[in-house]
């Protein structure tokens, strides 16, 4: 009555080229993380000194340094993504050719405007038309 397919990827089925993908998971992740201990640190630990030790004189160029530190995590990220995900890679390059430099990488996108307006004028001009056969 019922029947169930099981779909088997070829990565279960092979363990190297299974094991191979998870390390290579692994390692972008670990490369994220260590990324984000490199930038965030030193912010954490000049709120430490200031927290344990606000006589210490802290140099503003360090705590300015540290905050764009932080923020440059942020756009690191993308960037270290797109470099070890190969799918986000891809959407990365779809997006970048089609939003950034304007090209239709698809071929979906209409060429004179919307056609959705058009279909909407059509179904108006067809419904007075039968308005006129009553």
């Amino acid at each position: 009555m019922f029947s169930i397919s099981l779909q088997v990827t070829a990565s279960h089925t092979d363990p190297s080229r299974y094991f191979g993908k998870e390390l290579k998971l692994a390692k972008s992740l670990a490369l994220v993380l260590f990324l984000f201990a490199v930038s965030w640190l030193p912010l954490h630990i000049l709120n430490c000194i200031t927290l344990f030790c606000p006589a210490c004189d802290k140099p503003m160029f360090l705590i300015y340094i540290a905050i764009i530190l932080t923020h440059g995590n942020s756009a690191v990220n993308p960037i270290v993504y797109a470099f070890r995900i190969k799918k986000f890679r891809t959407a990365f390059r779809k997006i970048w050719k089609q939003f950034i430099l304007c090209q239709d990488p698809v071929g979906r996108l209409p060429q004179r405007g919307s056609q959705r307006g058009q279909s909407h004028e059509r179904r108006l001009r067809q419904n007075d038309d039968d308005d006129d056969d009553v």
